[in-house]
């Protein structure tokens, strides 16, 4: 009688074809891991670099010159000085008197830089005279006024509320004009100062302080 062979395949262990699906899940694990590292690298580099440029470019900083069109050194070298200059003015206010208001509007050479204090801070109470305690502060920002960096105005505007917490108050231009008269009594140039009234925030003062670019006196040193 004739024998029918059938070859049949070779029987396969359930637990290799387990190890082996275990094997692949784990390559693709690795790659998903080290896939997600590097994403995370380089969103941490673009957030660097992006802090970076938003602490130089923000508000308060003055631009960079990268070449590109953009101003030359010396010119960024003014904004520079007329940036820290105005910043020092402001800081001496906050030093003298504290709670003070100081802001600045536009960084660079062309800046502008606005302080606010109540007028009794400054003024005797129901008086048009200067406090004697602050003649010091105004005696040291008359002295920033007067010696601006090289190629840089300084100009200062002071306007008095013509109200006070009691309402009209007829001292506010008697003030304005003493403040004036003090400031160039102490030796800021007369062209740099200007005073008035308006119809601000009751019982009080503001001072505009404005930085311009400007050719250098002739015999004047670079400091």
């Amino acid at each position: 009688m004739a024998r029918i062979c059938v070859s049949l395949p070779p029987r396969r262990d359930g637990r290799a074809t387990i190890l082996q699906y275990l094997s692949l899940f784990l390559l693709l694990l690795v790659f998903f891991v080290a896939l997600n590292a590097q994403s995370q690298a380089r969103r941490e580099r673009v957030t660097a670099a992006l802090e970076g440029i938003e602490s130089r470019f923000g508000r308060g900083h003055p631009p960079l010159g990268l070449g590109l069109g953009g101003g030359s050194g010396a010119e960024d070298n003014d904004e520079d000085s007329a940036h820290q200059g105005l910043r020092a003015i402001g800081e001496l206010f906050r030093t003298a008197l504290g709670l003070v208001k100081v802001e600045l509007l536009a960084p660079g050479a062309d800046g502008v830089m606005e302080v606010s204090l109540p007028v009794a801070s400054l003024f005797v109470p129901a008086g048009t005279e200067i406090r004697p305690n602050r003649f010091g502060l105004l005696d040291r920002v008359s002295e920033a006024l007067r010696e601006p960096p090289p190629g840089i105005r300084y100009d200062v505007e002071a306007y008095l509320s013509l109200t006070g917490p009691g309402g009209a108050d007829p001292g506010s231009v008697p003030r304005a004009v003493a403040l004036a008269r003090h400031l160039v009594a102490l030796g800021t140039p007369e062209a740099t100062v200007a005073v008035g009234v308006e119809a601000g925030e009751p019982g009080m003062i503001r001072f505009v302080f404005s930085a311009r670019a400007q050719a250098p006196e002739p015999g004047r040193a670079a400091r």
